[in-house]
């Protein structure tokens, strides 16, 4: 698991799927900056466009605070589902930024792999010229 370019964390959070009409409650089983791996009852296939609300709870209740992102289903097995994301706003990816660098264990890394994801690389300049 050495290859992975973002750093993941364990979170219980609040997780809803859309889908093909459907709305539904997922179990969160952990979160980087470029996707998510849920557990679910509903069936979800491999490139499924999904759209994805995560809800910030308080120690009492949840929060008037909700992140939203648009994502692709890249796996999917027995109730297994990994998403990668796709697009987000910008206060939903400071927010997403901020939850991974409260939780993660090395929070420079966090910040690091955050600002690598907002400057382009040497293909992307190549590719624009």
């Amino acid at each position: 698991m050495g290859s992975r370019k973002f750093s993941r964390i364990s979170l219980q959070m609040e997780a809803f799927i859309s889908c093909h009409s459907r709305a539904f409650k997922v179990e969160l089983d952990n979160l980087s900056l470029n996707g998510m791996f849920i557990r679910s009852g509903e069936q979800l296939s491999v490139a499924d466009d999904v759209q994805i609300t995560l809800y910030l709870k308080g120690p009492e209740s949840r929060l008037d605070v909700s992140i939203c992102i648009q994502g692709r289903v890249v796996r999917s097995a027995e109730g297994q589902v990994a998403i990668q994301f796709l697009n987000m706003d910008l206060d939903s990816y400071t927010q997403l930024r901020n939850i991974m660098s409260y939780n993660a264990v090395d929070s420079d890394r966090v910040i690091a792999e955050f600002i690598n994801a907002l400057i382009p690389s040497d293909d992307w300049l190549r590719t624009a010229i």
